[in-house]
């Protein structure tokens, strides 16, 4: 890992709620790749080795290379949590529902992963998998060419999550209120 991708990881990440003994070990990691059968990408292990899981800090977005009609206008995804110990936990469920061309390395809000390609084309490169998406069978949409990339693509923007919500609240509130009106 590079001093750049460092030095934005340990601004991005809350490391105050981290828990530096929650992290895969060496050979626990090992043992995953061979039970499972894969690779974890070297950017992704380096990142294991410095960083427990951890969350990400407040409002911090990274931008999608592809949008789903899921994907936000400005294009613009949350950054919920990176994974360490949750890898061995979550890869079993993850292989078995979506394969094995990506590997689950955190997540955003509403369920969706971040994943890191293992195999070909995608490997090394970082995809939001929407798991509610329609348009394609995998749900994957490239979110970074790397690693490296996607951490240095985050970026913070404050009171984004609040405008988001306050717009689904308000199209609640007109909904109520015309539900409201027709039963008047």
């Amino acid at each position: 890992m590079n001093k750049e991708t460092f030095s934005k990881l340990s601004e991005i990440l809350d490391l105050e709620l981290a828990d530096d003994e929650e992290r895969l070990s060496a050979v626990q990691l090992l043992l995953f790749q061979l039970m499972h059968g894969v690779i974890v990408p070297k950017a992704y292990r380096d990142y294991m080795k410095k960083f427990s899981s951890c969350y990400v800090k407040e409002d911090y977005y990274f931008p999608m290379k592809e949008k789903s009609l899921l994907t936000p206008d400005d294009g613009m995804e949350f950054m919920d949590m990176f994974y360490n110990v949750e890898l061995a936990e979550v890869a079993q469920d993850f292989f078995e529902e979506w394969g094995k061309q990506v590997l689950p390395i955190g997540e955003c809000s509403g369920g969706d992963y971040i994943c890191i390609g293992l195999k070909g084309k995608r490997k090394g490169k970082i995809y939001l998998l929407y798991h509610e998406d329609e348009q394609r069978e995998d749900g994957l949409y490239l979110a970074a060419d790397s690693f490296d990339e996607f951490v240095k693509s985050l970026c913070h923007i404050p009171g984004k999550l609040e405008e988001i919500s306050g717009a689904v609240t308000n199209v609640q509130l007109s909904g109520d209120l015309f539900d409201h009106k027709q039963n008047a």
